[in-house]
């Protein structure tokens, strides 16, 4: 591991080095769904149901595709946050570390809740605002609901890419055994135990975040969803404003929006009252 000088340690750019890589990974969102990167203030993603298409005979005419895509624009919100960091613990690349990794989880539990509920006028829609597929299911009872919800996408076009679960309701889900009077979970492969700790159901990886509802989950299509990123985070450090307390000051500001484009390519599971 090269040396780190307190020059490295003062730098924005060690600072964009431990917090973005860190956020891309703790955010369930931004690793499974599809991302699009911009610059721009407004961002227009097309809407492209099925082509029309069919067998032609040779030298016959070809039918008119039909593709005319609507559009639905995304504009990207920002998310922003600051720490105060002792200028001791900046000559300290662990301590400098330990708090890049904390504003990252932070960040990533942001966006994350985010995607799935509508946080406040600043924030961008979430998926409680969306048109999508439903289940009428508890989603810890077993796993019927969630084989219904992914039937239910592919026969409208879209294809299960990932299960985004509630902890607790993971948790609950996990205990449901095989039949009564068992002590195997169902959830476990017939191969061995040890599979269950990979999180995934009838073959789709299950993402375990906070930021879903309790008492929902939701089958997602990430290659029919996008999350629009304009900029997934500036680090800027700055001495100058704590000059007399010895802090430096670093401030990460991130733009985020997301795309819902068909309601087909996601499933909510939920037990309606």
């Amino acid at each position: 591991m090269p040396l780190v000088t307190t020059a490295d340690l003062r730098s924005e750019d060690f600072y964009r080095q431990l917090v973005i890589p860190a956020l891309n990974e703790a955010s369930v969102v931004l690793r499974s769904i599809r991302r699009i990167d911009t610059t721009a203030t407004k961002v227009n993603l097309p809407i492209v149901n099925d082509a029309n298409v069919g067998w032609v005979a040779e030298g016959a005419p070809l039918p008119d595709a039909g593709v005319s895509p609507d559009l639905v624009q995304v504009v990207p919100r920002k998310l922003a946050a600051y720490a105060d960091i002792t200028n001791e613990s900046v000559g300290d690349a662990n301590a400098a570390e330990i708090v890049g990794q904390a504003m990252a989880q932070a960040l990533a539990r942001k966006v994350d809740a985010a995607f799935f509920t509508t946080g406040g006028l600043s924030a961008p829609p979430a998926l409680d605002t969306a048109a999508v597929l439903e289940v009428d299911a508890d989603p810890t009872t077993g796993i019927d609901p969630y084989i219904d919800s992914m039937a239910q996408m592919e026969a409208a076009g879209s294809t299960p890419t990932v299960i985004f679960a509630n902890p607790l309701d993971w948790a609950a889900l996990a205990k449901v055994k095989e039949s009564t009077g068992s002590n195997r979970p169902v959830l476990v492969a017939s191969s061995g135990p040890t599979l269950a700790s990979s999180r995934s159901l009838n073959g789709l990886p299950v993402e375990i975040s906070s930021g879903v509802p309790q008492g929902a989950a939701y089958v997602v299509d990430g290659t029919r969803t996008a999350v629009v990123v304009r900029q997934d985070g500036s680090v800027e450090a700055d001495r100058s404003i704590g000059f007399r307390n010895d802090i430096t000051v670093v401030r990460v500001v991130g733009r985020f929006a997301f795309g819902f484009l068909y309601a087909s390519a996601t499933a909510r599971i939920r037990e309606e009252p």
